[in-house]
């Protein structure tokens, strides 16, 4: 019996978890690849018995799997081991799809959907790559050579595409529809209307009165794939790994606030509406036009909604109005590919050892970090290593995005690397009001990661605020540069404009951008002077040598802000108003 590394990966998967439109899109995206590599992973087991298998990543402690492990397997053939588990993790895709999509046509009134069409989306999605290499004393060369033979086949178009005439799925907008749920309006039309209205004969119409309406928007339509991800909690409820949890952007935004209130309270408010959504803790929401229409509240209950403004009311009485704006997090490890091939290692050897610690310390890593992002502070949509993908409570976002980079694991401490390379994160984040498309957040989002992980030596983070109004500010700064840790300064500065006591008004930075508008460029002692200038007229502050102190301190850390932009930013004086208005935005929305 020989010995292989086998590397086996399930694609798209970046793709299939991005194509969200809810919260729960994006989660049961993420939690069903994890869950087919989870039971692929206890099928390899199965195969060729535990003593024969050592899984090296992802780490056996982190149950939200990335779509992909490598291991080393004692097997004689390899080559039918690696088609029982890539048949296996597809079958496993068509159980949990067979029986979602059984359940949906259930509570549909028209059930027209063609089986060979529902069959071949289904079918033609998800494609395996595996590669088994004999591994031999060179434990360094075996890596690299399936790493090569690996993103040889991504390059290749695996999947089989699709020519339907009609209308697209409103969630990835590649597959016809197979399901719809129809509007107020084409209730009274028939059901004959709507598939010459979407030019498709076979398909599926949602029963209205169907206890899983609520899942469809009216008016949406849904390919085969994307109702498995909208409705997979009917499958996996039944699991003990599945976390049933309805989530809604709105729900993070208010997280913090909602801890405040007891449970009994939250209870007794949620249950005069038929159904629910954390949308209905703002009281411009609470209108029978807006219940109606999201179906929260049936006509004849509609004298709830007066009840429930009295205690809302209430609620903002004693704790003040809810946020209406949360943050979402994406972060991945630096030079993650270096590190794994091994590139930084002084003795190559030492690769294995070195994947089997490294491999530890991620586990570990995705450990903390769902321990850390959970209510009231958010909640964790992945973390498979030494990526994260996570909704933040704005109240705790300037504590997290630091804890990211210092609880990462340092790579260089489990053996020798070359020129004090250190191992870093870098992520992006955006903030946003909890009615803007997710879709749009989320393609925000990459690409922040992007812009971060384009700085000269990563380690890097970029926010991006997004108003309500249109208005954009962003920037993207190191971690820490020439003693300059702008989180801290971000963080510090954030508390000083929400103290209208001792701290500062935000007059000093709308003069700053006004008189900044009259120069092609600023020296910085000439800023230095400016802002002592103008942080002195707008200190609240009223003991003189406080006062002398507060401002010297503030022109010096907002001075060195403006020289890392001079120096180390294309925005330069633009990106340090960005970072000033961005200070001032979260001065306004955090209520801690």
């Amino acid at each position: 019996m020989k010995e292989y590394l086998l590397l086996f990966a399930i694609n798209p998967a970046q793709r299939y978890i991005a194509q969200a439109r809810k919260v729960q899109d994006l989660k049961m995206g993420s939690f069903i690849l994890s869950y087919i590599i989870n039971k692929t992973i206890e099928e390899l087991y199965k195969s060729v018995s535990e003593t024969n298998v050592q899984i090296l990543f992802p780490h056996k402690s982190i149950q939200k799997k990335p779509n992909r492990f490598v291991a080393k397997v004692k097997v004689d053939n390899p080559k039918e081991l690696g088609k029982e588990l890539e048949q296996f993790a597809k079958s496993k895709f068509k159980e949990i799809a067979s029986y979602v999509l059984k359940e949906v046509t259930n509570n549909c009134i028209v059930k027209k959907s063609n089986p060979d069409t529902l069959e071949k989306q289904i079918n033609t999605y998800f494609y395996v790559n595996w590669v088994f290499h004999e591994l031999d004393n060179d434990y360094y060369s075996t890596y690299c050579e399936i790493e090569k033979l690996v993103s040889s086949v991504k390059v290749l178009n695996m999947f089989e595409p699709l020519s339907e005439v009609g209308r697209k799925c409103k969630l990835c907008g590649e597959r016809n529809i197979v399901f719809y749920r129809r509007t107020d309006s084409e209730e009274s039309k028939g059901t004959d209307y709507i598939p010459k209205k979407l030019y498709i004969d076979e398909l599926s119409i949602l029963d209205s009165n169907s206890p899983q309406r609520y899942r469809f928007e009216k008016g949406e339509g849904l390919c085969a794939v994307c109702t498995v991800k909208r409705f997979g909690e009917l499958y996996f409820q039944k699991e003990s790994c599945f976390e049933k949890e309805n989530l809604s952007t709105a729900a993070i935004a208010v997280m913090n606030w909602l801890d405040k209130i007891s449970i009994k309270e939250q209870e007794e408010y949620k249950s005069l509406f038929d159904s629910f959504d954390e949308q209905l803790y703002y009281e411009e929401n609470l209108s029978e036009k807006y219940a109606e229409k999201y179906e929260y509240i049936k006509s004849e209950n509609k004298d709830n909604l007066e009840k429930a403004r009295n205690m809302l009311r209430n609620y903002y009485k004693k704790h003040g109005r809810p946020p209406k704006y949360y943050a979402l997090l994406v972060s991945d490890g630096d030079d993650m590919g270096h590190w794994l091939s091994g590139d930084f290692l002084i003795d190559k050897s030492q690769l294995k050892t070195f994947h089997e610690n490294m491999s530890q310390e991620l586990g570990r890593y995705a450990d903390d970090i769902e321990k850390m992002i959970n209510k009231p502070k958010g909640k964790v949509i992945y973390a498979g290593g030494d990526d994260v993908l996570a909704f933040v409570n704005l109240d705790y976002l300037l504590d997290t995005m630091p804890s990211l980079r210092t609880e990462f694991p340092q790579f260089d401490k489990l053996a020798q690397v070359k020129d004090d390379i250190k191992s870093s994160v870098s992520c992006g984040v955006v903030i946003a009001h909890y009615k803007e498309p997710l879709e749009e957040v989320l393609n925000w989002a990459r690409r922040m990661e992007k812009e971060a992980k384009q700085q000269d030596g990563k380690a890097a983070f970029s926010i991006v605020v997004l108003k309500r109004s249109g208005e954009i500010q962003k920037i993207t700064m190191k971690w820490e540069e020439d003693d300059i840790k702008p989180i801290e300064i971000l963080k510090e500065l954030v508390k000083e404009l929400k103290n209208d006591k001792e701290g500062f008004s935000d007059t000093f930075i709308r003069r700053l951008e006004e008189e900044g508008r009259k120069f092609n460029q600023i020296e910085e002692y000439i800023l230095k002077s400016e802002l002592t200038r103008l942080l002195n007229r707008s200190c609240f502050e009223t003991c003189k040598s406080k006062k002398r102190g507060k401002v010297e301190k503030w022109a010096k850390n907002l001075t060195n802000v403006f020289r890392y932009f001079a120096n180390y930013n294309k925005y330069g004086f633009e990106g340090f108003i960005s970072f000033l208005k961005i200070a001032n935005f979260l001065a306004k929305k955090v209520t801690m």
